[in-house]
């Protein structure tokens, strides 16, 4: 089986991240070849943790979003294959070989997705895939907060988005630039549609599982503990929302108010979410939940604008 490098974005968790590193020491050792941490809270010291492969800790001495991380962590891989994964999550023993093999034995595939489990309820899905609904305002999301579906399992569903984590061929992700510099957060879909558009296949494997420690169905506004532990993230999340909606419906008329609309599909669970919970205020989140609204809604108006990957929108 190959081996493959990977790169893990962090900022500020080091339990997550120490749990992270033990689980691929555990359940991945033979198919890792380097690790590759992207901190951008210059901590002088990682957690606790002896590598039993080569670890290059990439410090930087100012905040930077997920994408340009994941852009920064690519300049470092040598290997043919890379997983980029999120620090909030356990690889198991299924996460590595399949999608491996699919790169390795399809040149074609650019990046294989892993089915998402939640870590604290493993019984439950977090995702399958995410493919498109029709108009492409939102993701299917497939198994979303139910039980295993031993029927959807053990095959290659459509995706076009690579949330949480994804493994890649290094050459695909080269030959599009990589991550979007437009957009600093949510970036996967645009990273797919033009993986797929030069030409490439993107999977998400449900032979392959990862496990996202988050909280689970069944704790209060579950939902919105990501964005709430993170507003400064969730800002950037909302403006990005806007860009690449906009990119997906280059020439829609009245694309500003049906955005509005349709932006109301998550912004209002997650002011719900910031009411209900305990570890959060509406009063200090609505600040940034606002400013990303309004930059979004301002910097979506052009009908012409450029795609994020310097090309003219598709017809």
């Amino acid at each position: 089986m190959s081996s493959c490098d990977v790169v893990i974005p962090t900022h500020g968790r080091p339990r997550l991240l120490s749990a992270l590193l033990e689980s691929l020491a555990r359940e991945a050792r033979s198919s890792v070849h380097c690790v590759i941490i992207v901190d951008d809270t210059a901590l002088p010291a990682g957690p606790e943790f002896r590598s039993p492969w080569p670890l290059r800790w990439v410090h930087l001495n100012e905040r930077v979003f997920i994408s340009e991380a994941k852009n920064i962590g690519l300049a470092h891989v040598d290997q043919p294959y890379v997983l980029f994964v999120d620090d909030d999550n356990i690889v198991t023993e299924s996460t590595f070989p399949h999608p491996l093999s699919v790169l390795h034995e399809r040149p074609e595939v650019a990046a294989v997705m892993p089915a998402v489990l939640y870590r604290r309820r493993p019984e439950l899905v977090w995702v399958y895939a995410t493919p498109w609904k029709a108009g492409h305002w939102e993701f299917q999301l497939i198994g979303r907060n139910r039980p295993r579906d031993p029927q959807r399992e053990d095959r290659l569903l459509p995706t076009d988005a690579l949330p949480n984590a994804g493994f890649y061929s290094a050459a695909w992700l080269r030959k599009v630039g990589g991550w979007s510099h437009r957009l600093r957060v949510n970036s996967s879909a645009d990273l797919c549609r033009r993986l797929k558009t030069g030409g490439a296949e993107v999977w998400a494997d449900s032979s392959s599982f990862i496990l996202h420690d988050v909280e689970a169905p069944g704790e209060r506004a579950f939902w919105a503990g990501h964005q709430v532990s993170d507003l400064v993230r969730t800002e950037e999340e909302i403006v990005d929302w806007f860009g690449w909606q906009r990119e997906e419906h280059p020439r829609m008329v009245g694309f500003r108010l049906r955005a509005a609309y349709h932006s109301l599909g998550f912004l209002l669970p997650l002011a719900l979410g910031t009411l209900v919970r305990s570890d959060s205020s509406f009063r200090r989140a609505a600040p940034f939940m606002a400013r990303g609204f309004l930059r979004g809604w301002k910097g979506a108006g052009s009908r012409t604008g450029a795609r994020s990957d310097g090309q003219a929108p598709a017809p």
